[in-house]
């Protein structure tokens, strides 16, 4: 029996059925999966009048992730006169972490069972292959698993800083005591969204500058044929940049709320998005295309970037890409072509869970050991009551993965540091999306890190 008529397309399911276990209504079903152009759905020349139509969040998945985030708020609430009164601990360090985690597994398990072991999706954009390896599943929940203790850590330093009026916000008591301050939080958790659709796809462009994606994005990369924990499957220093959307959101001066909202955005939404399958919630294509051509679809079918930018691909099948990305090295021997065993089989042995080359280690060791510890110490030295210069540790936090990756770059590579936007120039379009993507990437982490330390 279908759901009433007000409830089909409730928080992006199907709006004829009401299933989030069938294809949005705009696809041919006639046509093989990813097959139903998606120029002509998304990007009309009115496309912002439904995209910031704010009763349309109700009728996308962001409406549920907002539910999932309500849910999870109440059940583990900030104790803000608590952590007043002490320094940063590890009770609340612990307490976030295992709250991220389990949202994280819980949602992003539902859709991996729910398609990959009951079966439950029929229109799979790769149908000769069944599923993921067991290989390459747990490769997949370990960086999943590692973006959610990040994330949990980040709640924990943005309950710190308004704990300790290290900046303004909003109480929750207060959220309802007048028209206005309702509607400005109401108003961030909606836009909350098209913030994240402006920070995706700047922040996608700037990962694959080549100086960054060689140690850094081309994790994420690993799946080509994608599944659900593929989704938050990043190597670290993505999840800093990944995470920085919700950064900005702290410097609102909302309710909490908001940037919790915007972390569990951040860690669920990529879920249901990288199913693999098209008849599904959420089920994206448009990104789908990006793993399996590369050189396309940065950003996301909300605001038509890749148009504007001339790197869109509507659908398999389609041969008119003409953008200024390529996915063909200037020098294939830069690229050492060894196939990612690890992702196939079952579990490899402990002696193949080292790194594949010294330059990777090297950079893992750098940018995910040496520079965290180097802001734990100031943290500790900040909690002994030691003078510590803020300012400079914030910026190795922020820029120094940048630096790191540009020096690897310059003393370890052949290719283009550009590649693979090498045929872009410089002063125009690669410029300005590298600029752009620096600056929404990094800018909103170095507040938050100066304000935990000053």
């Amino acid at each position: 029996m279908s759901p009433p008529a007000i409830l089909r397309g409730l928080i992006g399911s199907n709006a004829e059925t009401g299933s989030i276990f069938a294809s949005p209504d705009y696809v041919d079903l006639s046509k093989p999966p990813g097959h139903t152009s998606l120029f002509k759905k998304h990007f009309k020349p009115n496309w912002f009048l439904a995209y910031y139509n704010p009763i349309n969040f109700l009728y996308g998945p962001g409406f549920l992730w907002c539910l999932i985030a309500i849910l999870g708020y109440l059940l583990v609430p900030y104790d803000f006169e608590a952590e007043r009164t002490k320094n940063f601990t590890s009770d609340l360090l612990l307490e976030r972490i295992v709250l991220h985690t389990a949202i994280v597994w819980l949602y992003t398990g539902f859709w991996h069972v729910t398609l990959y072991s009951m079966k439950w999706g029929k229109r799979k954009y790769n149908p000769t292959n069944t599923g993921p390896t067991l290989g390459r599943l747990c490769h997949n929940i370990w960086y999943a698993t590692l973006g959610a203790i990040q994330c949990g850590v980040w709640d924990s330093v943005f309950a710190f800083i308004l704990a300790n009026k290290k900046f303004g916000y909003t109480p929750d008591s207060e959220v309802f005591s007048s028209p206005i301050t309702l509607a400005i939080n109401l108003l961030a958790v909606v836009g909350a969204q098209w913030w994240r659709d402006i920070h995706f796809y700047f922040v996608h462009r700037m990962i694959h500058f080549r100086f960054l994606y060689k140690h850094v994005h081309s994790i994420h990369h690993r799946n080509t044929d994608v599944e659900p924990f593929a989704g938050l499957s990043m190597h670290p220093i993505e999840h800093l940049y990944y995470f920085s959307c919700a950064h900005a959101m702290v410097l609102l001066g909302a309710s909490p709320f908001v940037a919790f909202y915007s972390l569990v955005h951040c860690t669920i939404s990529p879920a249901a998005g990288h199913s693999g399958f098209e008849d599904n919630l959420q089920s994206d294509t448009f990104h789908f295309l990006h793993h399996t051509k590369f050189e396309c679809n940065y950003g996301t079918v909300g605001i038509p970037f890749d148009y504007w930018f001339g790197t869109l691909r509507d659908k398999f099948g389609d041969n008119s890409y003409a953008g200024g990305a390529d996915n063909v090295p200037e020098d294939p021997k830069a690229e050492e072509g060894k196939k990612d065993t690890y992702l196939s089989g079952g579990i490899r042995p402990v002696s193949e869970w080292v790194w594949g080359n010294s330059n990777q280690a090297l950079f893992d060791i750098i940018c995910c050991l040496l520079i965290p510890y180097f802001v734990y110490c100031k943290i500790m030295d900040r909690v002994n009551g030691e003078a510590v210069d803020a300012t400079f540790a914030a910026f190795v936090a922020t820029w120094g993965p940048v630096v790191v990756g540009f020096l690897f770059w310059k003393f370890s590579d052949v290719q283009s540091w550009r590649w693979p936007f090498h045929n872009e120039k410089i002063i125009g379009q690669c410029g300005l999306n590298l600029g752009l993507g620096l600056l929404i990437s990094v800018w909103p982490i170095f507040p938050i890190v100066y304000l935990a330390l000053n």
